[in-house]
């Protein structure tokens, strides 16, 4: 029997939904739907991750309706997990993230070395300036013993704020070519770099990209390193699909 994967991107804008499901649906079985979904207009339209307050309750209860709806797993496409303890609460079929699909597979293959992404100073649109919130995560899930390093790779390219707003409300589709295409050279100049570090100086035997936004751009680091390369999105729509097979 076919299964459904929900797949939420928690923002108010609905520009990465297609780059995103470019990835994950070839991921899975054939016969599993993947649908991606933002959270529309209940949430202030932002073109990055709103402040918590302001998507937390409608994330929870896009995920809460998805049994209702068919589907059979959610996934919240963001690396930080958000909500994701008070989504299993509410939700009828099983829920992941990012951290913890890795948390639940990565151990196996050895120590985990991850590579974050850090904006310039002020040009953080309320994601965190250091890798706290990854610690958190770490130690919640039970895999600090597993965690060989997180190293930090700098976005130079990204558009600042006031760009940012500018091009959201007259050229989304430039917003986003601008935004991926600074992932895209982080991958490839510090990206590249930290990995190879992780690998030699911290004895990494995997890697695990921690930005949504990675997803699908990491091809040039698998050909750095030989070791594997955990694409975020990737792993976790493959381990909600197995939470759908085993539920």
């Amino acid at each position: 029997m076919a299964k459904r994967i929900l797949v939420v991107q928690p923002m108010g804008t609905d520009i990465y939904d297609k780059v995103t499901l470019d990835v994950v649906a070839p991921a899975v079985a054939n016969d599993t739907e993947v649908e991606v979904r933002s959270l529309g207009d209940s949430v202030p339209p932002t073109p990055f991750l709103p402040p918590a307050a302001s998507y937390h309750n409608q994330l929870i209860r896009m995920v809460q309706d998805a049994g209702p709806e068919g589907f059979d797993a959610v996934a919240i496409a963001c690396t930080a997990d958000p909500a994701l303890p008070e989504c299993k609460r509410v939700s009828s079929v099983p829920v992941t993230g990012p951290m913890e699909a890795v948390a639940h597979t990565a151990p196996s293959l050895g120590y985990l070395g991850i590579i974050t992404r850090r904006l310039p100073a002020k040009d953080g649109q309320h994601l965190p300036q250091d890798a706290n919130w990854l610690r958190d995560l770490i130690r919640r899930y039970g895999i600090t013993e597993h965690v060989a390093s997180i190293r930090v790779a700098h976005l130079m390219n990204h558009p600042s704020p006031e760009e940012s707003a500018w091009l959201f409300k007259e050229s989304p589709e430039r917003l986003l070519e601008q935004v991926m295409d600074a992932m895209a050279q982080a991958i490839e100049g510090p990206g590249i770099e930290q990995a190879e570090l992780a690998y030699s100086e911290d004895d990494a035997r995997a890697l695990f990209f921690g930005c949504t936004l990675w997803g699908g751009m990491l091809d040039p680091v698998r050909k750095a390193v030989p070791i594997p390369v955990l694409d975020p999105l990737v792993t976790m729509t493959r381990y909600a699909e197995y939470l759908a097979w085993s539920n």
